[in-house]
C-alpha cells in the first residue's frame, strides 16, 4: 500500500478547506465599481445561464430609450398578448392592461416580472426579436465576451449564456452611464394595483450599504445574484452565480461583498475590461430550455451504463448534472490528483431527479486514502469496491 504522507494529506486539506466552503458557487466577482478593479475572483469567465440577470441588459437599453427620448417614464404601455403569456415569474399582467414605464420598470426590477420585461422590450424596438438584436449588439459593445441573449427575461434556453465578469462590466455600465435611473435597483417595494408588493431581493434587508440590483433563479442556473454596496466611499460590485438556495446566494455575497471591501483599499489587481478567459478552459453546459417551467423531472431514464474502472467515490448527489459534474471536477482539483487518476463521472440516480458526483478509475489505497483525507474536511464520500460501483441495484444510487 502507497505511503500517504503527513504533508500530502494538509496540502489537500488546506485546498479543500478554501474549495469546499464555495462548491455552491460556481462563479463570482467583486470590483471596485469606480476604477473597475477585481478584488477578487472565481471562474469569473465561466459561461452560466443567466436567469433572471437577463433583465440587467433589458433594463440598459430600456434607460437608454428614455434618455434618448423615445420612452418616458409617465408613457403610458398597452400589454400585448405575448407580454401577459410570458411564463415563470410574472406581475400579473394580461393582454390589454395598462402599465406605466416607470412601473414596469420596477415590476422587472421587484417582481422580476417577465411580463414587464417583455412589455418594455416592446416598447423600446417593437418586436422581441429586434430587441434580442439590439441587446446583442450592446453586450458586444460593452465588451461582454461569454454573454449571448435569445430573449428578454431570462426564461431558460440552452443558447443563452453570460458570466460574473459580463454581468460586473453590466452592472459597473448601469451605475455609470445611467446614474438617474439606478435607484430603482434598490426599491423595496412598488404598488401596482391598490397593493405593496416586496421585492423578490432579500439581499437589500440583509447586507449594511446594499442599494442594489437584481436576482435570478431556474433550475438549470441555480440562485443568481448581482448586487451592489456602498461604504467609507467605496462601493462595489459583487456578483454569484449557481448557488444552491436563495441562503446560500445571500451568505455567498456577504462574504464576498466583506472581502472586497477589505481589499479595496489597496486595491491591486487586474482591471474588470481586460480580464479574460483562458482558450484552454472547458466549455461547459447545462440543461435546455423548459426544465424549470414544466413541472416534470428534467433527468432522463438512466441508461443501461458501460462497466465503470476501478474504484470509486460518491461525493454528493445534485439536481442538475453540471453541478454534479463541477463538484466532482473541483475535489479532484483540490486533490491535485494526476490527470490520469480519479475521473469525474456523473451517474443518474433511481429517482431520476438527482445526479451522483462521483471520482471513479481509482486504486484501492488511492480511494481510500482520498475519502479519509475528505471525510476528514468535513465533506462526504462513500468509497465503492468495483462490485459496488457497478451495482445497477446498488443502495448508493437510489
Amino acid at each position: 500500500m502507497p505511503i500517504v504522507r503527513p504533508w500530502t494529506l494538509s496540502v489537500a486539506l488546506a485546498l479543500l478547506a478554501w474549495v469546499l466552503p464555495f462548491q455552491a458557487l460556481s462563479a463570482s466577482i467583486v470590483v471596485d465599481a469606480r476604477t473597475g478593479v477585481v478584488l477578487a475572483s472565481n471562474e469569473p469567465t465561466l459561461r452560466w445561464p443567466p436567469a433572471s440577470l437577463t433583465k440587467l441588459m433589458t433594463l440598459y437599453l430600456t434607460f437608454a430609450a428614455i434618455e434618448d427620448g423615445s420612452l418616458k417614464l409617465d408613457q403610458i404601455l398597452v400589454v400585448s398578448a405575448h407580454a401577459a403569456g410570458q411564463l415563470g415569474s410574472r406581475l400579473g399582467l394580461a393582454a390589454g392592461d395598462k402599465i406605466t414605464v416607470q412601473d414596469a420598470i420596477f415590476a422587472v426590477v421587484t417582481q422580476s416580472g417577465n411580463d414587464a420585461a417583455m412589455v418594455l422590450a416592446e416598447a423600446v424596438r417593437g418586436s422581441e426579436s429586434t430587441f434580442v438584436e439590439a441587446m446583442n449588439v450592446e453586450a458586444q459593445a460593452l465588451g461582454l465576451e461569454q454573454s449571448y441573449f435569445v430573449n428578454p427575461t431570462g426564461l431558460p434556453d440552452a443558447r443563452q449564456s453570460t458570466s460574473a465578469r459580463d454581468m460586473a462590466l453590466l452592472a459597473k455600465a448601469l451605475w455609470k452611464d445611467y446614474p438617474m435611473h439606478y435607484h430603482f435597483f434598490g426599491a423595496r417595494s412598488m404598488r401596482f394595483a391598490h397593493r405593496d408588493l416586496p421585492t423578490v431581493n432579500g439581499f437589500l434587508f440583509s447586507y449594511q450599504g446594499a442599494d442594489g440590483l437584481k436576482t435570478g433563479t431556474t433550475c438549470d442556473a441555480g440562485h443568481n445574484l448581482v448586487a451592489s454596496a456602498s461604504r467609507d466611499g467605496f462601493r462595489l460590485i459583487g456578483v454569484v452565480l449557481g448557488a444552491d438556495d436563495n441562503g446560500a446566494r445571500i451568505a455567498g455575497m456577504g462574504k464576498l461583498l466583506n472581502d472586497g471591501f477589505r481589499a479595496a483599499v489597496s486595491e491591486h489587481g487586474i482591471d474588470l475590461a481586460a480580464l479574460r478567459s483562458s482558450s484552454a478552459e472547458p466549455r461547459r453546459s447545462w440543461m435546455g430550455a423548459g426544465s424549470c417551467l414544466s413541472g416534470a423531472s428534467s433527468s432522463p431514464a438512466p441508461p443501461s451504463p458501460p462497466a465503470l474502472p476501478g474504484w470509486g467515490l460518491v461525493l454528493g448527489a445534485y439536481a442538475q448534472d453540471f453541478r454534479a459534474q463541477r463538484h466532482a471536477e473541483l475535489v479532484k482539483e483540490s486533490l491535485s490528483l494526476p490527470s490520469g487518476i480519479g475521473q469525474p463521472k456523473v451517474i443518474p440516480l433511481q429517482d431520476g431527479k438527482y445526479y451522483a458526483a462521483l471520482l471513479i478509475g481509482l486504486g484501492e489505497d488511492r480511494a481510500t486514502a482520498v475519502c479519509l483525507t475528505l471525510r476528514q474536511s468535513g465533506s462526504r464520500c462513500v468509497k465503492l469496491n468495483p462490485s459496488e460501483l457497478n451495482d445497477a441495484d446498488a443502495s448508493w444510487r437510489k
